[in-house]
């Protein structure tokens, strides 16, 4: 009976140590990567010694990038001793958002956050799920619920050249108002407001992510996403990736029933010039009966639903073209750093 008591308290001394230990390993590791991060930052990494609990507590951790920053007071995360490459985040209900140069106090409600990691990979993010409900900023309601997950793909053949990663995500966003990010000095565009997203995504980069240098989307692709703003709402169905000289190539096709709001919106995603839509209106119901080009890469471009229109773009060459005909030059490919 003695031995036994003497062998189950080594037991807990052992465990007890090996959690020491392994905590603060992590903290260590933590600190070294938010150091060699320059768009990361906090004022301290402690292990959480929280017997009911294994993880980390950051003070002040700060996330910056050329468009914004965002400071929170702290961030907790959580690592179960089973699933090491995997971390929960509990995030603080209050945090600032710097944009433009301007501070703004930004409130998020239930929001979790969950990032696991791939160690055959450099450990790149191998799935990043972030939920919210009820954003705000300065008080101002600025989305109504938040929810997005990537998760990393494989590169296929047809991914573009350059491509060395892909990540597959689900979108969804109600009740977002673009106004309270325009008064916030974030130009959001001319679209109305209350704005909803909701499908699916995959974004192509040109290397995987990491502490070094932020990689740049390179190409995306989508089967199916729909915008709704206002009374506007266009299904999106394309492949667009960068050309060699920086233009977007590849097809989009627009799905919806009201043909000035499915304009307007082209219009303003850039996608079509402005000053064509009066053009485009007329023949609208012609274009519609074109049928995207099926032999360019890409996903399955479904028939139009009863009462749709649809609105092949495709861009080629530099050049945008529709139903064979091009109306101008291509738009610039929007490839932007991802941290």
């Amino acid at each position: 009976m003695r031995n036994a008591v003497i062998g189950a308290v080594v037991l807990v001394v052992i465990g007890a140590g090996g959690w020491i230990w392994g905590e603060s390993r992590l903290a260590d590791r933590t600190r070294v990567w938010i150091a060699a991060d320059p768009a990361l930052a906090a004022a301290a990494v402690e292990p959480l010694r929280d017997p009911r609990r294994f993880g980390l507590r950051l003070s002040e951790p700060q996330l910056s990038d050329p468009a914004l920053r965002l400071s929170l007071p702290w961030a907790e995360a959580l690592v179960s001793p089973l699933a090491p490459t995997t971390a929960q985040l509990d995030l603080p209900q209050q945090g600032q958002l710097v944009l433009a140069g301007q501070a703004h106090d930004l409130t998020l409600q239930s929001s979790e956050a969950r990032l696991r990691l791939a160690p055959l990979n450099r450990m790149a993010p191998d799935q990043l799920i972030l939920t919210a409900q009820w954003l705000a900023l300065d008080g101002q309601p600025l989305a109504d619920s938040l929810s997005v997950e990537a998760r990393l793909g494989r590169l296929a053949a047809s991914a573009p050249m350059e491509a060395r990663t892909a990540y597959d995500i689900d979108l969804k966003a109600a009740g977002v108002q673009l106004q309270v990010l325009a008064r916030a000095g974030l130009d959001a565009g001319q679209l109305p407001d209350p704005v909803a997203i909701d499908g699916q995504l995959r974004l192509w980069l040109d290397r995987t992510p990491d502490a070094e240098v932020p990689p740049q989307i390179v190409g995306w692709q989508t089967p199916s996403l729909v915008l709704e703003a206002g009374p506007i709402k266009v299904r999106v169905v394309g492949r667009v990736i960068r050309d060699a000289g920086g233009l977007a190539e590849g097809q989009v096709v627009l799905y919806s029933r009201n043909a000035d709001q499915m304009l307007d919106l082209a219009a303003d995603m850039g996608l079509i010039p402005r000053q064509v839509r009066l053009l485009l209106r007329a023949g609208l119901a012609q274009l519609s009966q074109v049928a995207p080009e099926a032999a360019l890469p890409g996903p399955a471009y479904p028939e139009p639903q009863e009462g749709e229109l649809r609105l092949p773009i495709l861009m080629r060459d530099g050049q945008l073209i529709l139903a064979g005909v091009p109306v101008g030059p291509a738009p610039a490919f929007a490839g932007l750093a991802v941290r």
